[in-house]
């Protein structure tokens, strides 16, 4: 569902569309929807969920003129509707208005992927974890999921995002956080108790990337990360691609796949293959200057199901 957008709105665009075929562009969008559709609310909501991406406009740009243009659209229908015409007849051309370009800036990935998450409740085009994957991989010793097969007491690091956050007092008074952290494979409660909270309390926000520090807490099928430390982390990439796979999982095959994945988002981001045989020992090799990347969310995410999610060293 998308915030402000009810299920009759919902019902009305696709009514259309399935009855006169798809939507060529915003513009087409607007004269042809229910006038009930028509309002600035929902269709802000619908572009910031990014609903009219496939129609090649930019969420940013819609933003900066959709109302004019909405405004334009909804007088000449009503005037239509009215029965409203010009002394020549046909129509509406004493109210027909050139359509206002749409700009074509986007907003920054961070902008972009928070209106998209406050319309939907989550993230659907991008993730921000994708874009700093490599980087996060390096400073934590596990991933989520893997907490869960680890034993009651065992000393952690684990990396994510904040996606919830309760806050209580203690019967004294004092105050204590408990958040969920989410990485790319799964999510743990984390409890912070006063003493911690007092250190980086306004660390812990929503959205906010950061790395705790502390012990497992196993209680039943459940798992909780007990924080010593929390840390929000410099994630600003080293410039490099760091992609760490066993030597013996390297057939041809699989080679000649990577290859075609790194060729697919050519650039100029240097990788490195950290490649580690069956005692442990690791060996890093520099592709050669054909195999450099541009570092993109869409590249970590091929990666990521070609190689695994710990293959972002």
């Amino acid at each position: 569902a998308i915030r402000n957008v009810g299920e009759g709105v919902v019902e009305g665009i696709v009514t259309e569309r399935e009855k006169n075929g798809p939507f060529a562009d915003f513009t087409d969008f607007i004269n042809r929807v229910d006038l009930a559709v028509l309002n600035k609310r929902t269709i802000e909501s619908l572009i910031k969920a990014g609903a009219f991406d496939s129609l090649g406009h930019s969420r940013r740009g819609l933003t900066l003129v959709f109302e004019q243009n909405l405004e334009n659209t909804v007088a000449r229908r009503r005037a239509e509707d009215a029965g409203q015409y010009s002394l020549f007849g046909g129509a509406e051309s004493a109210l027909e208005l050139t359509p206002v370009e749409i700009p074509v800036e986007e907003w920054d990935q961070k902008v972009k992927l928070g209106f998209e998450k406050e319309m939907l409740g989550l993230f659907i085009s991008d993730h921000p974890l994708l874009s700093v994957g490599s980087t996060l991989t390096r400073m934590v010793s596990a991933a989520i999921p893997s907490l869960f097969e680890m034993e009651d007491g065992t000393q952690v690091t684990v990396g994510g995002m904040v996606s919830s956050i309760t806050r209580r007092y203690t019967r004294s008074g004092d105050p204590m956080i408990f958040f969920e952290l989410e990485d790319l494979e799964g999510g743990v409660e984390v409890i912070c108790f006063p003493r911690t909270v007092a250190e980086v309390g306004p660390l812990v926000r929503e959205d906010a990337i950061l790395v705790v520090s502390g012990r497992l807490d196993h209680r039943g099928d459940d798992v909780k990360v007990v924080a010593a430390t929390v840390n929000e982390p410099d994630l600003r990439p080293d410039g490099a691609l760091r992609i760490k796979v066993a030597a013996a999982a390297l057939s041809q095959a699989l080679i000649t796949k990577l290859k075609g994945v790194l060729h697919n988002h050519p650039g100029a981001a240097p990788v490195f293959l950290h490649m580690t045989n069956e005692v442990g020992e690791m060996k890093v090799l520099r592709l050669g200057d054909e195999f450099c990347v541009e570092p993109r969310s869409a590249l970590y995410a091929e990666l990521k199901e070609l190689l695994g999610g710990r293959a972002l060293a």
